[in-house]
């Protein structure tokens, strides 16, 4: 909450959070060992950074309260079902695993009409983005994101100069960094 204040006061207009559906944990029982881990397995790493239904709507009514909106990328089906009907965010955003996901995309194109979506574009070529835009056709309004799949992202490889190529593509056009 005091990070939803915080971007609030910096003048954010929405905040971002995650939504994965602990099921789907890749490897749940493989090892965690670094410092930034909050559990001893990928399962309980991921299960202590979880929110349950309670603190996700907790969570809005405060971004509501401070003037701001909120969304949270689905990480597989089920939050996205979560995302959409339960939280009923206005926005859907799909990193780029999630568009080489192809079930998830058709499940995209059946639920996420008339919202905004985001759809990020690291490990993505022009094909993978275009079958993205079909599956969300349906959609208000769509926004690509020029992203490079790196965590952390040094400034060299942000190649900014996709941005110009997207832009002669689609109308909106933004950046996802990961610096």
């Amino acid at each position: 909450k005091k990070m939803i204040r915080t971007a609030a006061a910096c003048g954010v207009d929405f905040v971002k959070f995650q939504k994965r559906d602990l099921a789907s944990v890749k490897n749940p029982d493989a090892p965690r060992y670094d410092e930034h881990s909050f559990g001893k397995t990928n399962y309980e790493h991921r299960k202590a950074l979880e929110f349950d239904k309670g603190q996700w709507e907790d969570l809005a009514l405060d971004a509501k309260r401070c003037g701001i909106g909120m969304f949270a990328p689905p990480f597989d089906i089920k939050s996205l079902d979560f995302c959409v009907n339960v939280m009923k965010f206005d926005i859907l955003k799909l990193g780029s695993t999630q568009i080489h996901d192809s079930e998830m995309m058709e499940a995209v194109h059946g639920t996420a009409r008339a919202m905004t979506v985001i759809l990020s574009t690291g490990m993505c070529d022009r094909k993978k983005i275009s079958d993205a835009v079909w599956f969300v056709n349906l959609t208000a309004r769509l926004v690509i994101m020029q992203t490079t799949s790196a965590y952390p992202c040094n400034c060299e490889d942000v190649h900014l100069n996709v941005i110009p190529v997207l832009k002669g593509w689609y109308n909106e056009v933004g950046l996802s960094g990961h610096y």
